[in-house]
């Protein structure tokens, strides 16, 4: 599949950096333009979505909006046959400031939903094969090993349950803070039990940012190389090398529902979701086993970027 291709014009290199790692897991490349005379030269008809920021440093952002729908148009009339239109957005910031190029979180989070939801609508028509799959939406949340658990909460503890979940997982009464780089933290995370070998802690990409980690997208399990996390509870704390990731997006299945849905464990699909935003997400992975209750997977930025909650339908596509 095609790349996408977003061309950004902001200055600021926390945020060119933020938003390329962020929309990497959604088959976008970044490309970054250091003004307004250098946007217009690297604008092309393959360019997806070109993001401006009020001011540039060598023109403002008005200009530069002008003279790149001036430069579409020509490119459009002379070069191309067909519509050439290429969708713009258009940001400002709170301080004004061209020299401070440090962003909020909440600024860089904004932006980022922004780039996914303008990314979401450009969709391709897409061959549905009908069948439809709950969606839940998955938050943060921790799983432990039982000497992990020990070191968190006190020798000889025990996750308790507070709801169960398929597969015979279970949502525990139990929270802890993670900690990222430079002591950034996220308070009340929940651990699932029961108990693994291995600890693993799964995160969206606005809560990697949040955190200053860079984390890799990986299927549940798949921890070798990926970010290093600490972890905090009421009895200690512990420090992982490797365990911090984004889930891949994917789909529990019975067999049953398998053959149902003509798929199989492994197989990748597209899934559509029918509301104002009808987003198309692709790479998302069929699992099979004879435990699991029917529900696709996906995390808050994905959620809240198409405008999902848990229990809405969705329809695998293309698979």
């Amino acid at each position: 599949m095609q790349k996408r291709c977003i061309l950004c014009a902001d200055p600021d290199p926390e945020l060119r950096s933020n938003l390329g790692f962020l929309l990497a897991g959604e088959n976008c490349v970044l490309e970054a333009a250091a003004g307004g005379a250098t946007l217009l030269t690297q604008l092309r008809r393959s360019t997806d979505l070109v993001i401006l920021p009020q001011q540039l440093p060598d023109m403002s952002g008005f200009d530069a909006c002008t003279a790149l729908r001036r430069q579409s148009g020509l490119i459009r009339k002379r070069r191309f046959k067909g519509k050439f239109n290429t969708p713009l957005l258009w940001h400002t910031r709170k301080t004004g400031k061209l020299k401070e190029f440090s962003m909020e979180y909440s600024e860089i989070e904004k932006i980022t939903r922004l780039v996914a939801e303008a990314i979401a609508s450009q969709s391709p028509a897409e061959v549905t094969t009908g069948f439809q799959v709950p969606v839940g939406v998955s938050a943060r949340h921790v799983h432990l090993t039982q000497a992990d658990v020990e070191t968190l909460f006190g020798k000889g503890y025990q996750l308790t349950k507070k709801k169960e979940l398929m597969g015979g997982q279970f949502a525990s009464n139990e929270l802890v803070t993670i900690v990222g780089l430079k002591l950034r933290a996220i308070e009340n995370v929940r651990i699932l039990g029961p108990v693994r070998k291995a600890s693993q802690v799964e995160v969206s990409a606005t809560d990697a940012v949040k955190l200053g980690i860079k984390v890799p997208v990986r299927d549940s399990g798949d921890i070798k190389g990926s970010a290093p996390i600490a972890l905090v509870g009421p009895c200690g704390a512990i420090y992982l090398k490797e365990g911090c990731i984004v889930a891949k997006r994917h789909i529990h299945m019975s067999p049953d529902d398998a053959r149902r849905a003509n798929v199989k464990d492994g197989d990748i699909v597209s899934v559509k979701v029918d509301n104002e935003r009808a987003t198309t997400f692709n790479n998302v992975t069929i699992r099979v086993d004879p435990s699991f209750t029917l529900e696709m997977h996906i995390d808050t930025d994905e959620a809240n970027a198409a405008r999902i909650s848990t229990g809405m339908k969705a329809t695998i596509v293309n698979n």
